[in-house]
């Protein structure tokens, strides 16, 4: 699914509010992704995401404006995975920074922000760890940078 981002426009469902497996993120792997009810940081929900063969266990597609400058923020519970992040790629999957790695076993905020040097970009729920590990994510944000 390709999603196209005015300059203000936030990623969808980035609170996870709506379908269980969550709305609008497409799974990478053979995760398990589900809507939980269970503290989430805002809302109702969050998602719990179970690493499958690989980090990335999730990622949507966005289309946004070269030249533009981007903040992108989520908020992470690591629950027993060694760390959970998210990584952004452009034009398929070529790398392009990771939004700090959150190893806490609470819920953590990190932000990153950078300038669109291409339309395609790709933004990626990351668990590290062994095959089975529990990240959790919630609020997760695509904002222009003021």
């Amino acid at each position: 699914m390709l999603i196209i981002c005015a300059p203000s426009r936030s990623l969808l469902n980035g609170g996870f509010e709506t379908g269980d497996p969550p709305s609008y993120w497409l799974p990478n792997a053979g995760p398990t992704l589900s809507q939980s009810a269970t503290d989430p940081h805002g809302g109702t929900y969050c998602i719990n995401a179970v690493r499958g063969t690989a980090d990335i266990v999730a990622y949507q597609d966005v289309i946004l404006v070269i030249g533009v400058g981007y903040t992108v923020g989520y908020w992470g519970d690591n629950v027993d995975a060694d760390n959970v992040a998210i990584d952004i790629y452009q034009d398929g999957w070529n790398y392009v920074k990771g939004v700090g790695a959150s190893a806490a076993t609470s819920w953590t905020e990190k932000t990153t922000t950078f300038t669109a040097t291409s339309i395609n970009y790709r933004f990626c729920l990351k668990v590290t760890g062994a095959a089975g590990v529990v990240g959790r994510f919630d609020d997760v944000t695509l904002v222009v940078t003021p």
